[in-house]
């Protein structure tokens, strides 16, 4: 057993490398930071430079009757996990950003091995390092990039509750997931999708313990 667990972490070790060096290839080429970018940037700097607690975030991209909506703060905080090693240098921070972002296939895999079996596990991640779409998404700092880049703390709360059905694990699944609704609106079909599963499919209750 000890033999195969080897195996398996130098395997996701690998994955975990070689998504690093395809995601550097023209790094700078393929960096993208805009007007978005800049606008939060320039936020996390403001409440860094003068100690703020900010409690709004950017507005969304449509108004409720008349009035603008606004999704919360995290983003500026979390961004700063990565523009303060940087000095607030776009290249550097979203470099540390890119390796985060492959730092987390190793909880997404300990979830979906969890959940499923660890074949099926190793493609996930696999998909999880080398999609196109999400290389390039993995790139740069925006909030739904963020979003994706804490997904597998998800998955890995659903493989915990999974394996041992404690209730604290999936308090802390939907907990995780309001804080991920945060960064943008639109993860709220995530939410539904999971409260329709857990509530109507599954038909979570009482028997769970802590």
């Amino acid at each position: 057993m000890k033999y195969l667990f080897t195996k398996e972490f130098l395997l996701v070790f690998a994955i975990l490398i070689l998504g690093i060096l395809v995601r550097s290839i023209y790094f700078t080429e393929n960096l993208n930071f805009s007007s978005d970018q800049a606008s939060f940037a320039t936020e996390s700097f403001e409440i860094w430079q003068n100690h703020e607690l900010r409690l709004i975030g950017p507005s969304i991209s449509f108004k409720t009757l008349g009035r603008e909506v606004f999704q919360g703060s995290i983003t500026y905080y979390f961004q700063l996990l990565f523009l303060l090693p940087a000095s607030f240098e776009p290249i550097g921070a979203s470099y540390l950003f890119m390796i985060f972002c492959m730092v987390m296939i190793i909880p997404l895999y300990v979830g979906a091995r969890l959940l499923i079996h660890n074949k099926a596990a190793f493609l996930i991640i696999a998909a999880y390092a080398f999609l196109p779409m999400y290389v390039d998404y993995t790139r740069f700092l925006w909030n739904p990039n963020f979003q994706l880049s804490l997904l597998p703390i998800l998955i890995l709360l659903m493989g915990l509750y999974h394996e041992s059905r404690k209730t604290i694990y999936l308090f802390c699944l939907f907990l995780w997931s309001g804080i991920l609704l945060l960064f943008h609106y639109q993860f709220v079909v995530i939410i539904v999708g999971l409260g329709v599963y857990y509530f109507f499919v599954k038909k979570v209750g009482s028997k769970n313990v802590m």
